[in-house]
């Protein structure tokens, strides 16, 4: 607690025998807009405000009166080893302007003021910040301008640049990464009676996507909790005759052992897609991820590295399935929506069975901007990376994973560490909100979750300790060393603080 917040209290005390009139003149004399009554040891009997004074006027109550006639017996108090936001929710959610801070023994001690409390308040630090440059708005200002807002020659030119990018031939834009997940099963070909071997730390729209196309996910367990990533030797395990496809999932920016999945889905015969939706940017032995599988599937959501709000990019060397891909995305039709609107065409038909999974010209010119700087702010998250991973070497109780793999070859989407066993999660997690810290889960078990549970019974013990003690801290690009610092003590200080739990093994 710093004491620059906790007001003396000596000016604003009075005995149980002091009169209304000398708690309207400590009213007066201190704009403390509060007195307290206290008894002979300092223990706090009630408090007395403007509204209690004029509410004892009115009820014909005389000014000689002692103050315990009209004084509030039950005021809302707070205690010194409150943290500062901890005591700005208790007054605002009380709807009172000051807390007097009282100590076990009823004493008190001091008295913080909502004005003084909110002024020293450090800002909140949220789970991620949005990057939004004037370039990016003047982008999009200037398709709302241009009179054609579906998709057209800008998500054209994010496709040629984003394939170039990656290091691929095609890459076909849609409107989420989880169009790209679900175009890619149907373009494979995987239907009902397949299966497809995924993780099940990772979020749900990996797994939904195979049960669009009619197969059955088959989930296995990451590769320990330094590396989050899909395990080859539990992938190899799981192949049967039914095996279509292996989904790698490149966990926070982090790439999968794609050398060991790409060998095995070759002896094998299967596909391999690349869930690369935490990870533009991020590469495994010098190959781009959305590079490796037959294809690789982006999310370009709001909380991703590169965002258009909703969106997706699918990226593949196959020139039939771009072809195809392409087609799809928009209900399967022979012209597209550009193609007539500027009369190169006024027929269409259709030729499968597609779906809406376009992206705009809106989304598109954000996100060429975002591309352009992709780059750049990879490489500030990496650093970020980097500081926290230093300043939390010393601090017991967490453990931060990937800490053997290659910063420079991360996209650095999340920061995840795992707490101690013994530790509350909710608990640390409430503590830093408390202190202004945004934190999340990446991931609640795919397995665990209701519908799956239901209908996809199976044990992945790595997964299930990781998913149930992982804690992802705050991380984007504006962050500041200062901000990971704060971070980081709160954490520190949170952990020493925690309630241990009974862990029975």
């Amino acid at each position: 607690m710093n004491d620059s917040i906790v007001e003396d209290i000596a000016s604003i005390c009075i005995g149980p025998t002091g009169t209304i009139r000398q708690a309207l003149e400590v009213l007066e004399t201190t704009h403390k807009e509060i007195a307290l009554v206290v008894d002979g040891d300092r223990r706090l009997l009630g408090s007395i405000t403007d509204g209690d004074v004029r509410r004892a006027t009115l009820a014909g109550y005389a000014v000689q009166q002692p103050v315990e006639k009209i004084m509030n017996s039950n005021p809302v108090v707070g205690s010194p080893q409150m943290l500062r936001r901890e005591m700005l929710q208790l007054m605002n959610f009380r709807s009172v302007e000051q807390l007097p801070l009282v100590g076990d023994t009823g004493v008190v001690v001091g008295l913080v003021r909502m004005k003084e409390l909110a002024r020293v308040l450090e800002p909140m630090i949220p789970l991620l910040e949005l990057p939004i440059t004037d370039g990016e708005v003047d982008a999009v200002q200037s398709v709302l301008h241009s009179g054609w807002l579906t998709m057209g020659d800008l998500t054209e030119r994010l496709e040629v640049e984003f394939a170039e990018f990656v290091g691929v031939d095609h890459a076909i834009a849609v409107n989420s990464g989880t169009a790209a997940l679900h175009l890619a099963h149907r373009i494979l070909g995987i239907e009902q009676g397949d299966e497809v071997i995924c993780p099940s730390l990772s979020f749900v729209a990996t797994s939904n996507a195979i049960l669009y196309s009619g197969a059955t996910p088959i989930f296995v367990d990451v590769t320990s909790v330094d590396d989050f990533t899909i395990d080859p030797v539990a992938v190899e395990a799981a192949i049967t005759r039914r095996t279509k496809a292996i989904i790698a999932m490149h966990y926070g920016g982090n790439s999968c052992n794609l050398v060991a999945l790409r060998d095995i889905a070759r002896r094998h015969g299967l596909y391999l897609i690349e869930d690369a939706a935490h990870a533009p940017g991020a590469s495994c032995h010098g190959r781009m991820c959305g590079a490796w599988g037959e294809i690789g599937c982006f999310s370009f959501y709001s909380n991703k590295n590169l965002t258009t709000g909703e969106g997706g990019m699918i990226t593949t060397n196959n020139f039939e399935h771009a072809e195809r891909l392409r087609l799809l995305r928009s209900h399967a039709m022979t012209s597209s929506a550009v193609e007539r609107h500027r009369g190169e065409s006024n027929v269409y038909d259709v030729v499968d069975l597609g779906y809406n999974y376009r992206l705009d010209e809106i989304r598109s010119a954000l996100g060429l901007e975002q591309l352009r700087a992709l780059q750049q702010r990879n490489s500030r998250r990496r650093q970020l990376v980097r500081i926290y991973r230093g300043l939390l070497v010393d601090c017991p109780g967490v453990h931060v994973p990937f800490a053997d793999s290659s910063i420079d070859e991360s996209a650095c989407h999340i920061f995840p560490v795992v707490l101690n066993a013994e530790l509350d999660r909710e608990e640390i997690s409430e503590l830093l909100r408390l202190d202004g810290i945004q934190t999340s889960v990446h991931y609640p078990a795919i397995h665990e979750l209701q519908y799956y549970a239901e209908r996809f019974s199976c044990q992945l013990p790595i997964t299930e300790e990781i998913s149930k003690k992982e804690l992802t801290l705050p991380l984007y690009p504006s962050m500041s060393k200062q901000q990971i610092e704060r971070v980081v003590d709160v954490l520190s200080d949170a952990v020493a603080n925690s309630t241990l739990l009974e862990v029975t093994h």
